[in-house]
């Protein structure tokens, strides 16, 4: 027994030293093909050398074309198609313009106007006939008399030239009770004048009121204003009674008192109690002058003309004027039976028009006349044709550095204005200034090839909508009784995507994968995904349209899957 128990002692030794030395075996093992694979991963790190050795900006650009095309206004389409726009070759697509002047009557409006602050003189019988016709309903212009009776005209305003006088209205309110006041120093003294005056009157004779403090007031002078001022009195004066003073009839603005105090040393009052211009009785004076007013008229056009149909005619002359904004400005002498036509471009500049209907003989007119009207109008038209087309198209939603647009066509005619415009999607609309807007007055030379472009390069996608839809447009516009064509030839839409060219060079014996790639600076770390293979001894560019550089010093690094790190300084 105790043989036995020894015999298995000796077989669980054994048995522990076998385990023991398949683990070291395996352990042993295990480093060694760790320490081969360790060694063949330095070696091939070891072995891969890359290098970046340019950075530089780049740009992509794309193309495109028209896909659709809509006629605006009523241009025609004449011949071509949309795939003729895609090159410049002198293949059109060609469109007509068509008639977009304007040509409008405008009836004469009213006969309120008072645009030069004077009373109207004379009659329509029936102004509403000027506003048609000519359809043989006249309204007939009559002359008004201005007879004057004879009659006392009290002064309506006063001067005091030396303000001596007190309450100098007294002189000319018709109350016979009340008068104008001057206290006059003593020794030999003249008061200053009292002027009294009113419009020009023909009279030949004053009449004055008068009273006085004492008999020391022994001296009076009487003078009268028809240009200078003339003395028609000088005296000791009636007083305290109404008394005339007679002259050569003449048209008279003003009169004027002033009375001498020839008290050694002591003022003496005198008082101006009533004073009258006589009104000379005078013979008929028939006169016309009639304003006729248009509101709310056209005023831009080239061609505007005054038109007025006239029926039978009186025998003095019946003149027409133009108000140009400050005077009257005649524009007919004479009107004549039927039409009678006149160009006032040159007075028609605002939406408001005035004449006036002036008789020719304005004095001593003894004998009344009229003058029959059938129509008065303003006709303004313009000769023009318009050629006007929309092109639209879809680019891509890519973030753009810069657009270009481009316009190639001719026209059958020349000096036409022409507008070119990109739709700006963020404003709305097309513009009319700025980028996407151009006009020019096109070639003398007829049926020449034009090209016009323009460059935005700020906010350039704000020329495209969401999903890159874009439109322009082309308008022509010549002021002429002709039609012509639009030849359209190419148009180009193309944009520009900013980005990074990176060029690597392997200088090693395997492979390269570069798979990250950093663009720092100062205030930017991005980092960037690649999966990139470069052979052994390959150069290779790669673009990164999604990459902008930096404005200043930056560095780029890349890394391989194997750790290895390439780096790259630039500015």
């Amino acid at each position: 027994m105790k043989r036995l128990r020894q015999n298995r002692q000796g077989v669980s030794n054994v048995i522990v030293v076998m385990l023991s030395l398949v683990l070291v075996v395996i352990i042993v093992a295990n480093v060694v093909l760790w320490s081969y694979e360790m060694n063949e991963v330095d070696w091939e790190k070891m072995r891969e050398n890359i290098c970046i050795t340019d950075v530089k900006h780049s740009a992509g650009i794309q193309s495109y074309n028209p896909s659709h095309h809509i006629i605006e206004g009523s241009t025609d389409w004449s011949s071509g198609s949309i795939s003729d726009l895609t090159t410049n070759d002198n293949v059109y697509m060609t469109f007509r313009s068509y008639y977009s002047g304007m040509d409008k009557i405008y009836f004469a409006s009213n006969v309120s106007s008072d645009v030069d602050s004077s009373e109207d003189i004379g009659t329509n019988s029936n102004f509403s006939a000027q506003q048609a016709g000519p359809d043989s309903i006249m309204d007939t212009l009559s002359e008004s008399s201005s007879t004057k009776e004879e009659r006392w005209i009290s002064p309506s305003t006063h001067e005091d030239p030396g303000d001596e006088w007190n309450n100098e209205t007294n002189a000319y309110d018709e109350d016979g009770e009340t008068y104008a006041m001057n206290s006059i120093p003593g020794g030999d003294s003249w008061c200053q004048y009292l002027v009294l005056t009113h419009s020009p009157v023909n009279c030949s004779k004053i009449r004055y009121y008068i009273g006085r403090e004492s008999s020391a007031i022994n001296q009076v002078e009487i003078e009268l204003y028809n240009g200078t001022w003339t003395n028609v009195y000088s005296g000791e004066g009636i007083w305290s009674t109404w008394t005339n003073v007679s002259f050569p009839k003449t048209p008279v603005s003003k009169m004027r008192f002033r009375f001498l105090n020839t008290m050694p040393a002591q003022e003496r009052r005198v008082y101006v109690y009533e004073t009258d211009f006589l009104q000379e009785k005078e013979p008929p004076n028939y006169r016309l002058d009639l304003e006729v007013q248009w509101i709310g008229i056209s005023h831009n056009e080239p061609d505007e003309w005054l038109t007025i149909f006239g029926g039978t005619m009186g025998s003095e002359d019946i003149g027409v004027d133009v108000w140009n904004g400050s005077a009257w400005e005649n524009v007919f002498p004479d009107l004549s039976s039927g039409w009678n036509n006149i160009s006032v471009s040159a007075y028609l500049v605002s939406s408001n028009f005035t004449i006036r209907f002036k008789d020719g003989t304005e004095t001593d007119d003894t004998i009344q006349d009229s003058w029959d009207l059938d129509v008065t109008l303003l006709h303004v038209w313009s000769e023009e044709f318009k050629a006007e087309v929309e092109f639209t198209g879809y680019s891509s939603t890519d973030e753009w550095s810069q657009l270009n647009w481009t316009v190639n066509y001719a026209w059958t005619t020349d000096l036409v204005n022409v507008t070119l415009q990109l739709f700006n999607y963020t404003l709305g609309g097309y513009p009319t200034s700025g980028f996407g807007y151009l006009s020019y007055i096109s070639s003398e030379i007829l049926g020449i090839d034009e090209s016009e472009s323009q460059t935005v390069s700020i906010n350039p996608t704000h020329f495209r909508n969401t999903t890159g839809h874009w439109k322009m447009r082309i308008r022509g516009i010549k002021t002429t009784d002709t039609e012509f064509d639009l030849k359209a030839d190419w148009i180009e839409y193309r944009t520009v995507k900013a980005g990074t060219t990176f060029e690597f060079e392997n200088k090693g014996s395997l492979t390269c994968h570069i798979v990250s790639l950093w663009v720092n600076n100062a205030t930017k770390h991005q980092r960037y995904d690649l999966d990139i293979f470069i052979n052994s001894g390959q150069t290779k560019s790669h673009v990164c349209d999604y990459i902008r550089l930096p404005a200043n010093h930056y560095r780029a690094k890349v890394i391989t899957d194997k750790g290895n790190i390439a780096i790259y300084s630039g500015h």
